[in-house]
């Protein structure tokens, strides 16, 4: 239980890694387009 419970952490944790650093890379480019 514990370990299908950390493995589902860590999926949810990638995938905010993946939005943010998306969303990072779009506020740098507007920054960098100005």
């Amino acid at each position: 239980y514990l370990e299908a419970r950390s493995e589902i952490l860590l999926e949810d944790v990638k995938a905010l890694i993946e939005i943010g650093f998306d969303i990072f890379l779009r506020s740098h480019d507007k920054l960098f387009v100005q």
